[in-house]
């Protein structure tokens, strides 16, 4: 397996609502649009390869990216995650499920037992008599998602996560661009209201608004506690076959662990959250009204008044409204990849078997991605090209690097083509060939 210990590809993930958007290299955050370099450190996106659409990789809250963690990717800057270690669910995974049992029984209950704030919980009591009247893997982990200790198996299975807070302050100039924002606000508020307010009135609101208007940021690691970690490398390095079985962690650890794979799991993440909110204590109309018939001598009672109540009322209601539907915007900066988990590797009987079959879906995957970038170029050419290296596309040109001496491409026909690919033997003109034809941009396989 590749060791890789921290990897350091900065993918931008935003919690989808409507006042968060994202565009290339920015993001929408309390109605402010921002520079992804001024929040996280990002230059650029689009050297990061973001093609993905973003729907699939949004982080909505804490349960999704705990979920991410334990996953793997088959290559390290792909986004899709296998499911691996992160499989908790209900499912029979007889292997991950003895790891985890262990894990709760010897390390994560006897912790919570210490901890002042879970052991008197009565569903954790009751967990914990029910836990001890049975040995049994199954019957234990079944316990976890029994109705009455949902909740707390939730606890107990958090504690194979450890996490690591800082605080950070955003920059002024972020500061300043929100502050902005919610001074334009406040004019729309007012002339909503039929109010027509001064410029010094406005600047004077913004001031009071803004000076009672608090944002902050904190950044998360979130990653495998170590002793579990611990514990996979030590249950699962050097497996023999015999233990594997056919559920879906079993498949896919024999992918995962396959000799000379790329794959690389997520046992960890760097996240940001950003935070907004504004103390209304300053902002009732009693304290408004008090402040502007100091300030402002011209202004009637019922002017004051209208002005007080569209404020406290109907701005701060639609401020707080704003931050709490983006309060749990969460950015994810890196993934993190343990050396512990990234050198589990299956013994080589089992490697040998797993790479053979890799290899074979590798090929295939090379082969169609060749054969359509042919289908590609003959519908915005109207004809094939005469050889391989007139294919630009860059997927195209890796796949031919993997697989280009095992193939032979021949154009037959400004309509044909014909790719010949060496099978399973890995030999080119043997029985075991397989051929593919494309005509006018459509392909047909021919063994």
């Amino acid at each position: 397996m590749k060791i890789v210990t921290v990897i350091s590809i900065f993918f931008l993930v935003i919690s989808l609502n409507s006042f968060a958007q994202v565009s290339q290299g920015k993001i929408t955050v309390f109605n402010t649009t921002l520079k992804v370099k001024d929040i996280i450190g990002t230059t650029n996106l689009s050297t990061q390869k973001w093609s993905k659409d973003l729907p699939k990789v949004l982080v909505r809250n804490e349960d999704y990216y705990l979920k991410t963690i334990g996953s793997y990717r088959e290559e390290y800057d792909d986004l899709d995650p296998n499911s691996l270690f992160n499989l908790v669910d209900k499912g029979n995974y007889p292997l991950l499920d003895e790891i985890n049992m262990r894990f709760y029984e010897e390390f994560a209950i006897p912790k919570l037992k210490g901890d002042s704030t879970i052991n008197k919980r009565s569903d954790f009591i009751s967990f914990c008599q029910s836990w001890e009247k049975t040995t049994d893997f199954k019957d234990r982990k079944l316990l976890l998602f029994k109705n009455e200790f949902i909740q707390i198996g939730k606890v107990i299975q958090k504690e194979r996560f450890q996490f690591v807070y800082a605080p950070y302050t955003l920059k002024q100039n972020i500061k300043r661009k929100i502050n902005a924002n919610l001074t334009a606000d406040i004019k729309s508020e007012l002339k909503a209201n039929n109010i027509e307010a001064s410029a010094s009135l406005i600047n004077h609101l913004s001031s009071i608004v803004t000076s009672q208007t608090e944002y902050s940021g904190v950044m998360i690691i979130a990653e495998f506690e170590d002793n579990y970690m611990t514990r996979l490398k030590n249950s699962l390095n050097g497996l023999s076959k015999d233990r594997l079985g056919n559920d879906d962690f079993s498949i896919g650890l024999r992918f995962y662990g396959a000799e000379g794979g790329k794959r690389v799991a997520t046992t960890g993440l760097v996240v940001f959250k950003l935070n907004g909110k504004i103390n209304k204590s300053r902002l009732v109309e009693s304290n408004l009204k008090s402040d502007l018939k100091a300030k402002f001598k011209l202004l009637t009672d019922d002017q004051i008044s209208a002005i007080t109540t569209s404020m406290s009322i109907g701005f701060v209601r639609k401020v707080e409204n704003l931050f709490s539907a983006d309060i749990e915007n969460i950015y994810i900066k890196s993934f993190l990849t343990s050396k512990k988990v990234d050198q589990i590797a299956l013994d080589n009987t089992i490697k040998a078997l797993v790479t053979e079959y890799d290899l074979g879906k590798d090929d295939g995957r090379n082969m169609g991605i060749i054969g359509g970038s042919l289908d590609r170029y003959y519908v915005e050419n109207g004809t094939y090209p005469s050889d391989l290296t007139q294919l630009k596309s860059q997927k195209a040109i890796s796949a031919i690097n993997k697989i280009g001496a095992l193939i032979v491409y021949k154009k037959e026909s400004t309509d044909s083509y014909i790719l010949t690919f060496a099978g399973e033997d890995r030999q080119l003109n043997t029985e075991d060939d397989i051929i593919q034809r494309g005509y006018k941009g459509k392909p047909e396989k021919n063994n």
